[in-house]
């Protein structure tokens, strides 16, 4: 929505600053702080009536020292994951295919965490264990890079990753004589401990 404001804005001369990714990605900081800020205490609210983490430990003096956290809602990441999702979907240019990937991996690492508390809440365990929770998270992960390496696949020489040294992908055929180190690299000096 504010994306296309934002490019009609900029085609302004005096504007076209506007249109740069430095000033959209200003904007949709700027966006998401404001929508953390403003959902932020009713957002708290709403969890603190419904999601107390309850103190579940085996020693009296850790229950003793956590007596005011006992109150603390839990879930508060949700706040920040909408005005950060707020802000995107406002600012972001929904046909860009990374975005919507992005915004599916934070849905799904959010999912995994809420997942996490809701178990905390609703049962005696911790929470899910270590071994679930990266399991989780490397599933995600995976899906998101198989997801990237099939569309990269999909695109001339998008699976080419030529090496960082001033090499294009056509001087590394079969050997890497052509590869010439940076005028920046080789002005530096060396540094022995």
């Amino acid at each position: 929505m504010l994306i296309w404001f934002v490019q009609h804005v900029a085609a302004v001369p005096v504007f076209a600053s506007l249109g740069k990714i430095t000033a959209r990605a200003a904007l949709a900081a700027l966006v998401s702080f404001l929508l953390a800020l403003i959902l932020g205490p009713r957002c708290i609210g709403w969890l603190a009536r419904r999601f107390r983490e309850p103190i579940k430990s085996e020693s009296a003096e850790v229950r003793r020292l956590h007596q005011g956290k006992k109150a603390t809602p839990t879930m508060g990441g949700l706040f920040i994951v909408a005005g950060l999702a707020g802000s995107l979907l406002l600012t972001g240019d929904l046909r860009n295919r990374y975005l919507l990937l992005a915004l599916a991996v934070t849905a799904g690492l959010t999912l995994l965490g809420a997942i996490d508390d809701l178990v905390k809440l609703r049962s005696e365990k911790l929470g899910i264990s270590a071994k679930s929770k990266l399991l989780g998270q490397v599933l995600i992960a995976g899906g998101a890079a198989v997801w990237l390496y099939f569309d990269h696949a999909s695109l001339p020489d998008g699976l080419v990753l030529p090496p960082p040294l001033n090499v294009t992908p056509s001087s590394t055929s079969g050997c890497l004589n052509n590869i010439a180190p940076p005028r920046s690299v080789m002005s530096m000096p060396p540094v022995f401990e």
